[in-house]
């Protein structure tokens, strides 16, 4: 896999002095140019195949233990085509489960299911729903470095954070079956400071510029932080995007 990524900036490297002297000629040669780098990285896909696993993470054994309720995926517990960004390098088109309850990602290829390793994976597709991975650090004090769901990517920028927990049940069976709590974290990214959003007043409080727009919004809209706050939360940074974007700077 090395070799061939080395090749990839090695035939981009040696194409861009040439695209770069020449890119006033005509837009055509630009075009050409294009073309020929988006062609050597199909082909690097095409060769690679069903080795990005097997050469970047671990064979995933799944679960010994029976799930009395729930299951630690996110959303299905099935497959989903999706894509990942692997050492920097995008694959689309491939099958792929999220693992809320260990954070970690697992690629189906045809014969094996493969555990990505996490801080070569920038980020993922999973049912339609992009994820990145986020490091906690002291300019970044969320709950735990890993994959974030990015639920609104503006000016502004909204990540959940879905946690699920093994709880053991015990049951009439010598067979042990366990559930899963679920935890969410939310947090808004704004001017590059992140603010976790437990409540309603959390929100307003960092947007209370436009605190009686927000809180007109959200009245007329008739949204509810407790029973929706997906909904609510996206729906509030998308308007705030908004309201904000108008103005005169």
């Amino acid at each position: 896999m090395l070799k061939k990524f080395l090749f990839i900036s090695v035939f981009v490297a040696l194409l861009t002095p040439f695209h770069t002297l020449y890119a006033q000629v005509s837009v055509k040669d630009s075009l050409i140019y294009s073309e020929a780098v988006k062609n050597v990285v199909a082909t690097y896909h095409k060769n690679i195949g069903d080795q990005t696993g097997k050469y970047n993470g671990s064979q995933n054994a799944g679960y010994t233990i029976s799930f009395y309720e729930g299951h630690p995926y996110f959303f299905k517990d099935e497959l989903s085509k999706g894509s990942i960004t692997y050492d920097h390098v995008v694959f689309d088109n491939v099958a792929l489960l999220y693992d809320e309850a260990k954070d970690w990602v697992i690629l189906q290829d045809s014969t094996h299911r493969i555990q990505l390793v996490s801080q070569r994976l920038q980020g993922f597709t999973v049912f339609d729903q992009p994820f990145i991975r986020l490091e906690k650090n002291a300019n970044t004090p969320i709950v735990s470095t890993g994959f974030y769901q990015v639920l609104y990517d503006g000016k502004i920028k909204l990540y959940k954070k879905e946690v699920k927990i093994i709880k053991e049940k015990f049951t009439n069976t010598p067979e042990l079956k366990v559930l899963f709590e679920k935890l969410n974290y939310y947090y808004i990214k704004k001017a590059d400071r992140f603010y976790r959003i437990v409540k309603k007043k959390d929100f307003l409080k960092i947007f209370n510029d436009k605190g009686k727009e927000l809180n007109d919004f959200i009245s007329d809209s008739k949204l509810n932080f407790r029973k929706d706050k997906d909904n609510t939360l996206t729906k509030l940074v998308t308007y705030y995007d908004q309201l904000t974007s108008t103005e005169i700077k």
